[in-house]
């Protein structure tokens, strides 16, 4: 089953979890998805107004879902299944915590959005290794290890 991608021209989505267009002769041909390192796939479509790249998970809910919250969960937690009985719309609050529960996320402290744990923390304010070197290490921003070696964030923890 097929249903029309709201904002785009002759681009459809699949229960399954796959993005069409149509081309010149009236076919469709499915669109090839790239993946960036959040690991979501993504397709560019025609809209009126040119290109545009967009998430596939947020193409197949919102062909298939009434769209009555703002971010598209999956369920499983699995990012690279688009399955429309994989998808919901969530807040931005149940998608955090949705993630929390499942080991998706971190929790740390207090903050559901945290990207490092208390060890990692602890660990960065007790060595004198620089900062970008850390970030590395950590898969996170530099501005994120000096904020946290400095006591800008993750307060709640004392070395």
């Amino acid at each position: 089953m097929l249903n029309k991608i709201p904002g785009t021209i002759g681009c459809y989505a699949s229960v399954e979890g796959k993005v069409f267009r149509s081309l010149a002769n009236g076919n469709l041909k499915e669109v090839k998805p790239y993946y960036a390192k959040s690991g979501y796939g993504s397709v560019v479509l025609k809209t009126t107004y040119g290109r545009k790249s967009f998430y596939i998970h947020r193409c197949i809910c919102s062909a298939f879902k009434k769209q009555d919250k703002p971010e598209v969960n999956h369920i499983d937690g699995d990012k690279q299944n688009n399955h429309i009985s994989n998808l919901e719309w969530v807040t931005t609050k149940e998608n955090a915590v949705h993630a929390v529960a499942n080991n998706l996320r971190p929790i740390c402290f207090k903050n559901v959005q945290a990207k490092l744990n208390k060890e990692q923390v602890d660990y960065i304010r007790s060595v004198k290794i620089p900062t970008h070197k850390l970030a590395k290490e950590f898969g996170v921003s530099h501005v994120a290890v000096w904020n946290a070696r400095n006591y800008k964030t993750y307060k709640e923890t004392n070395v």
